[in-house]
């Protein structure tokens, strides 16, 4: 199932392999996590068994991440 919603603002997609970096960036700052409770990841792989992660969700359950340029973790 691939679903996409966009508006005007807004756009609502799958996250892709490609959006790794982007992952990477804010998934391995620690500003970010200081009000998350875990630790920053630290290799690029670790956005990439996330964005596995995610896709076997979206899946398995019909769970789609938000993305407007950004990533919401």
């Amino acid at each position: 199932m691939n679903i996409e919603i966009e508006t005007e603002r807004f756009y609502l997609r799958e996250v892709i392999p490609s959006d790794e970096n982007r992952i990477f960036e804010l998934d391995s700052n620690p500003g970010v996590h200081s009000y998350l409770g875990n630790n920053p990841i630290t290799k690029i792989e670790e956005a990439r068994k996330y964005i596995e992660f995610l896709n076997k969700q979206y899946q398995e359950n019909g769970i789609e991440p938000i993305n407007t340029d950004y990533i919401f973790l």
